[in-house]
């Protein structure tokens, strides 16, 4: 057995969290994080700085940050990204509020109520289909990310940071061949992806 290297979406299904309590098992984990074995995972500090950086680049300076809306799922580590925005924001002086009241119209309320030139999603659905529907009602910048990189995005008019799920899967990959026990101590990798623009 030369060991699994597991790409999971937002939750551990029964039957997973099943092998990763097994003892011995060699697994590494993409996208997701379990206690006792590696795990890849996105940048979400290089992430959160690289948004920021084209968001100054094209002057904003009050961000208006979404919580997860409606029905969509926290992605791994939420509260990561949370904490590396309030940090990098307070550390470039930059204004910024939170909401989390999960409700588009009610952002679009506190945009305008705020004065934000710019608005940061979790993730690319949610981003999208607020440029979508509610887009006219203030007519920002909208950045998302934990999307896929492609040459061409989904998402027209969105700034969006990309996980390099190609170079996770490598990523992975090493990490189970250089896991020779499953005593051995456990190291998480973070991969950076990178910003895709689409205009």
């Amino acid at each position: 057995d030369e060991g699994l290297a597991l790409f999971l979406g937002a939750s551990l299904l029964p039957e997973v969290v099943s092998l990763l309590v097994t003892p011995g098992a060699r697994v590494s984990l993409i996208n997701e994080s379990f206690p006792g074995q590696p795990s890849v995972l996105l940048d979400n500090r290089h992430c959160v700085r690289t948004l920021l950086d084209e968001l100054e680049r094209r002057g904003c300076r009050r961000l208006l940050r979404a919580g997860f809306v409606n029905n969509a799922t926290p992605h791994i580590n939420e509260s990561e990204q949370l904490e590396a925005f309030e940090e990098f924001c307070e550390a470039r002086k930059l204004d910024y509020r939170i909401d989390c009241s999960g409700r588009y119209p009610e952002l679009v309320r506190l945009a305008k109520e705020f004065g934000a030139d710019a608005l940061l999603f979790p993730d690319d659905d949610s981003a999208a289909h607020f440029n979508a529907h509610f887009q006219s009602g203030v007519n920002l910048p909208v950045a998302g990310c934990y999307g896929v990189l492609t040459t061409e995005s989904p998402f027209p008019g969105l700034l969006s940071y990309r996980a390099d799920f190609e170079e996770m899967g490598r990523a992975a990959v090493r990490q189970l061949l250089l896991r020779t026990s499953p005593f051995q101590a456990v190291r998480n990798i973070r991969v950076p992806g990178r910003i895709q623009i689409t205009e």
